[in-house]
Parts: structure tokens; C-alpha cells; sequence
């Protein structure tokens, strides 16, 4: 950090070879010991033309209603293999609320950094947080309504109506221009 200041530590979670605790662990470990490395955890996301889609397509893991703007955090696009998505939820929630901890982030702010620096950390600390309660939000639409369950199972196409809103919300007065068809992924 003396050095290069401003460093960042990419994480994608839910790939094939995660499993259990340890992909978890194993990172937290990582942010408690570095905290001037910012940590950027992602969802593993099957982007078209990439070995990860091609995967997902052989195997039929993709969410095939899943609409393209959704394809990114905090969102899956994908069956895991080796995790229920309430349960890979609450690991990675747990996850970004401690690398957003009230000490991870005092310490973050008497590092030797820049003061832009600095804050740009505490928009990320906010950004992360807000992430955190869409997860929450998710997971628990997941554990409590069976049409999201079965979805994120691969045992029902249709997308959700909870997405279709995310969708709508992301997109604006723009989402009116999609007919349900086209919201569809090729």
C-alpha cells in the first residue's frame, strides 16, 4: 500500500469448484489481515461466449428468463453447483457485512491513504451496504416464496414477478419499450 495505494482484491464466488465454508473463510481471513486492499466480491455471472456459460448451458444451470440486466450483482443468473442460493446468500452477506465492518472501516480511515482516497472507500463502504440489503431482500424472497425457489431450482422458466419489478426499476421509462419476449435472453 506504501507503494501503490488504492489496491483492490476481485473475489467471484459460486464457481463450480466453491464449496462449503472455506471459499468464505478463507477470503474474510484475507480482508481482516489487508484492510487499506479493498475487497470486490462478485456473483460468478455466465456471460455469453465464455467457458463459465458454456458450462452453464451444457449442464442446463443457466436461468434461461433471467433478463440480461439483471446478469450482475446482487443477482444469480445460474444454478450453483454446490450451494441452495439462500444459503450461498447468507454466506456471501455475511461476508460483505464484515469487509464493511465499523472496524474494517476505521481502519480504513486512519490508514496512511489519500484523503480522496478515503472517501472514495466510504462511497464504496455505503455502495456495499446497500448491495447487502438487496441481498437480503433477495435471499429472502428465495426462502419464502415457492415460485422463486423453483426458479432458482431450474423446475419453473418464468421469471419471477419480484425480477420482472427489479427489471422495471432498473430500466425506467425505458421499460416500456420491452415487450415481455424481449426481455428474454437469446
Amino acid at each position: 500500500g506504501r507503494y501503490v495505494p488504492g489496491l483492490q482484491a476481485n473475489f467471484v464466488f459460486g464457481l463450480d469448484i466453491d464449496g462449503g465454508e472455506q471459499p468464505f473463510d478463507l477470503t474474510r481471513s484475507f480482508i481482516e489481515s489487508t484492510p487499506t486492499v479493498w475487497p470486490n466480491l462478485n456473483i460468478v455471472t455466465p456471460y455469453g461466449g465464455t467457458p463459465v456459460y458454456d458450462t452453464m448451458a451444457r449442464e442446463r444451470r443457466l436461468l434461461p428468463s433471467m433478463p440480461l440486466a439483471l446478469y450482475c450483482s446482487p443477482y444469480l443468473a445460474l444454478i450453483l453447483k454446490n450451494y441452495d442460493p439462500v444459503a450461498f446468500y447468507d454466506r456471501l452477506i455475511a461476508l460483505l457485512a464484515a469487509s464493511t465492518s465499523p472496524r474494517l472501516t476505521a481502519k480504513r480511515l486512519v490508514a496512511r491513504d489519500f484523503l480522496t482516497l478515503k472517501i472514495a472507500r466510504l462511497g464504496q463502504t455505503s455502495a456495499v451496504r446497500h448491495d447487502i440489503s438487496e441481498m437480503r431482500l433477495i435471499r429472502d424472497h428465495i426462502r419464502d416464496n415457492p415460485q422463486m425457489r423453483a426458479f432458482h431450482a431450474g423446475r419453473a422458466v418464468a421469471l419471477p414477478a419480484f425480477y420482472n419489478h427489479h427489471l422495471d426499476q432498473r430500466l425506467g421509462h425505458y421499460a416500456e419499450l420491452l415487450s415481455p419476449a424481449e426481455r428474454i435472453p437469446e
